[in-house]
């Protein structure tokens, strides 16, 4: 969320800013689990790890699309 919340000023508010961060997020978490990989600091070839990381992206970018919901809601009620 804290990645979503330091973009907006730069991309604006909205559901491409949160996937974007979302997106963001995932890369940087495949790119530290495939160097743990291959430094052998988990047991799991690397080829083996391409199903779970694929499908962690959807799941990613949808949680932060519902934390950015939840962001813009709050703004909205802290204002009124």
């Amino acid at each position: 969320m804290w990645l979503c919340a330091s973009i907006r000023p730069r991309y604006g508010s909205g559901p491409r800013t949160a996937a974007l961060a979302g997106l963001a997020a995932w890369l940087f978490s495949s790119v530290v689990v495939i160097q743990f990989a291959l430094l052998q600091l988990i047991q799991l070839p690397v080829g083996e790890l391409a199903v779970p990381l694929a499908a962690y992206l959807p799941i990613r970018v949808v949680a932060s699309l519902v934390g950015a919901s939840q962001l813009t809601t709050g703004e909205a009620a802290a204002r009124s």
